[in-house]
């Protein structure tokens, strides 16, 4: 088949793309976490953008105020909280090396031998040192070390959420225009990419920073020490779905029971099974369910793989990959894709 003049020069567009493309993406892989994250918090805080816009008139102005609800609302807590983040790591560190391991396996496991115990609750006492001490120079050396870098990669953040605020609608109908979709498969597509994105980012991500300031709450209530660091960590297995805050608040039940405090223990029990727990029980599957069908499992795998790639911003990138491309398989297999190029 003879090649024709026009298809020269459309290989050659094509390759051109490709090249550009690719040197785009060497260009902005240092700072593309950075530019996802600005993406991210921009349409977390579009709704309200949107209502400023109402009155304001003006979207520069309305994606300015916007972004400075923003930083009082993340930005200074966290410059509060790290300093005391990293004070209660370094007690922890402190206090777990003078825990009585051999003890409390002596009291677990009255038949045991000495041996058994000994070499048992010496790679407990290493394991638990090892991970609080990468801990520890995570949050605190690192982040002095590479103070410089993570400084340019929050202003790059706040540049991409400031014009993400501002152009969003631009960049939508910019995507819009390029893709190979009609009309028709254009909407449906984007209505379940947006329900999607609202399930995760709604149904595990803000469901589970509550359900952690919950139980934060209920740590200061009942007197446990370590709040911040302990707050932080039930954040986290709140985002994950499956296991959620009580992988936290139960080991501490027995510790206050373990203490003599029993009816500090059945209250903290009571608090953390009615307001946290239940709380999840109840929201979670109501937002979920109302938007997408996304199985509990492609999203907690997804947050594992997306974390093991990208760190702690996977736990959102890793699911919303997995689920895109199960939306994208479905639309093939139910034919919606079937006419890409047709009008």
């Amino acid at each position: 088949m003879d090649i024709t003049h026009k298809e020269i020069k459309q290989f050659i567009v094509l390759l051109l793309i490709f090249i550009l493309a690719f040197l785009a993406f060497l260009l902005l892989r240092p700072i593309i976490m950075s530019i996802i994250g600005g993406l991210i918090l921009a349409y977390l805080f579009f709704p309200v953008h949107k209502f400023i816009l109402k009155f304001v008139k003006e979207r520069n102005v309305s994606a300015a105020l916007v972004s400075l609800v923003a930083v009082l609302v993340i930005f200074v807590p966290l410059w509060f909280l790290l300093p005391i983040l990293s004070t209660q790591l370094f007690q922890l560190f402190t206090s777990a090396q003078s825990i009585d391991l051999v003890g409390f396996m002596k009291a677990a496991f009255p038949k045991a031998t000495d041996q058994f115990i000994t070499q048992v609750s010496l790679s407990i006492q290493n394991g638990i040192t090892k991970t609080l001490g990468s801990l520890f120079d995570s949050v605190v050396q690192n982040s002095f070390n590479n103070l410089p870098e993570i400084l340019l990669q929050l202003f790059i953040v706040g540049t991409v959420f400031f014009f993400g605020l501002r152009d969003g609608e631009k960049l939508a109908n910019f995507i819009a225009s390029i893709s190979p979709l009609n009309k028709n498969q254009e909407i449906l597509i984007a209505k379940h990419f947006k329900n999607i994105t609202d399930s995760v980012i709604y149904g595990n991500i803000i469901v589970g920073i509550i359900q952690g300031l919950f139980a934060g709450i209920g740590f200061l209530i009942f007197g446990i020490p370590h709040v911040a660091l302990l707050t932080i960590i039930a954040i986290i297995f709140g985002i994950l779905p499956v296991l959620g805050p009580i992988m936290v608040w139960a080991p501490l039940t027995v510790y206050l029971l373990a203490n003599g405090q029993v009816s500090s223990a059945i209250g903290f029990l009571v608090y953390n099974a009615i307001l946290v727990s239940g709380f999840e029980n109840i929201l979670r599957p109501y937002i979920v369910s109302r938007r997408t069908d996304v199985p509990t499992s492609i999203i907690f795998i997804g947050m594992i793989g997306g974390t093991m790639i990208f760190g702690l911003i996977g736990l959102l990138i890793g699911p919303l990959v997995l689920a895109y491309l199960l939306e994208i398989l479905r639309a093939y297999r139910d034919k919606s894709l079937s006419s890409l190029f047709t009008d």
